[in-house]
């Protein structure tokens, strides 16, 4: 794994293809000790077209939900657990987020990364297709709205 030094300023990169980098930052405390830590793990999945960024966009709407039960109410890692869609610069990606004050990033990490394996083990897939007809009739809805 790459460790990348990430200034203040909004830059752009080109991630190679199963690369992994680690992007860290120290919350300055003063000396004083900050018992909070946070993790944003994120998962970049190619360049925007509008087929993948739909699929992609019921899927973290799929997804939501699981991952707030298992990490936060299950395993309870932080008072804030989420996911989400993310399309920038482009790029089509996905993100999931934990803040806590019980737990060290290193070990959200590993928890995140136990959730999607488990999520991936599953061979009939972790969805139903009543849940994926819903996402989708739901996603048509917003766009006939928009229209």
């Amino acid at each position: 794994m790459a460790q990348v030094k990430q200034s203040r300023i909004n830059q752009k990169a080109i991630i190679p293809d199963k690369s992994v980098y680690s992007v860290s930052e120290m919350n300055p405390t003063g000396g004083a000790i900050n018992p909070n830590s946070a993790i944003m793990s994120y998962f970049q999945l190619g360049e925007f077209n509008y087929e993948d960024s739909t699929t992609l966009q019921c899927l973290m709407n799929l997804i939501n939900e699981p991952v707030f039960s298992q990490l936060r109410s299950q395993e309870q890692l932080g008072y804030i657990v989420n996911s989400a869609f993310i399309s920038k610069n482009k790029m089509l990606g996905a993100i999931i987020y934990i803040q806590s004050n019980q737990k060290g990033p290193e070990y959200l990490e590993s928890r995140i990364n136990a959730f999607i394996e488990s999520q991936s083990k599953d061979k009939d897939g972790p969805f139903n297709q009543k849940q994926i007809d819903q996402i989708k009739a739901s996603k048509i809805k917003g766009l006939n709205i928009e229209a």
